[in-house]
């Protein structure tokens, strides 16, 4: 029989199906060989545990960087952490260096998303901080405030303070970025008692311009397999308040 190939020695090391993994190539066969592992894009425990030391944040001790100012090389260390794209996972190193100097900040508007994704959001004494210091910061753009929204940010007080953000904007800047915020919707854990769904059905109660949008995006959304329930839940509640205001009938009709 003949000898086996290259890519029948590693055969059973390969897993079916799209996975992050690294390449190999294999020079007798001219093969590029994808081999699965199943722990890349895992938090590593070590690391999570070294982050936590080299904060050194107890709860004695929070709030101890209030005077600390970064130098130049580390102001142009946060900066460049600040121009990449949200797309982009912070590193380590980035996070601690955010978290460090997160008092020198405060006044920076475009900071804030970039600290929020910094933050160890299972280290209570962590997130109770970082929510101190959110309420304290410079206001954000409505843009940002989206941000906030999206599947990053699972924690009711930051998408409380994006919504508190999107009550300062005008009609028409919530209509431009309406579709992205009805999409936003599918993120919230309580529907029922979901700040940016009333804040939505309000807004469209007052605005026919913007209540009819919101009336097709969110049918277009009940569609969704999965997440349509949800969609017709706030659907149903859109259409209730509506019809409870003195021309609603009429619109609706």
């Amino acid at each position: 029989p003949a000898a086996p190939s290259s890519m029948d020695n590693i055969h059973d090391i390969l897993q079916a199906g799209h996975t992050i993994g690294q390449r190999y190539v294999d020079t007798q066969g001219h093969h590029v060989i994808h081999v699965s592992d199943p722990e890349i894009g895992r938090e590593n425990p070590a690391e999570r545990k070294a982050q936590r030391m080299a904060r050194s944040e107890g709860p004695s001790t929070l709030g101890a960087d209030k005077n600390l100012k970064p130098n130049s090389s580390e102001r142009r260390a946060i900066e460049s952490v600040l121009r990449q794209p949200l797309t982009q996972a912070l590193r380590r190193e980035a996070k601690k260096l955010l978290w460090r100097f997160r008092y020198s900040m405060l006044d920076n508007p475009s900071a804030l998303v970039k600290f929020l994704l910094a933050v160890d959001w299972q280290v209570a004494d962590e997130v109770q901080e970082a929510l101190a210091l959110m309420r304290q910061w410079a206001s954000v753009s409505t843009t940002d405030a989206l941000c906030l929204l999206s599947s990053n940010f699972a924690n009711p007080g930051v998408r409380e303070h994006a919504v508190a953000v999107l009550r300062t904007a005008e009609d028409d800047e919530i209509v431009s970025y309406l579709l992205q915020l009805v999409q936003a919707l599918r993120y919230e854990h309580d529907t029922d008692n979901s700040p940016l769904a009333a804040f939505l059905i309000k807004r469209a109660c007052q605005n026919h311009v913007l209540g009819n949008f919101l009336h097709w995006y969110l049918f277009v959304e009940w569609q969704d397999p999965l997440f349509g329930p949800q969609y017709a839940q706030i659907y149903d509640r859109f259409v209730n308040a509506l019809l409870s205001e003195p021309s609603g009938y009429a619109l609706w009709d």
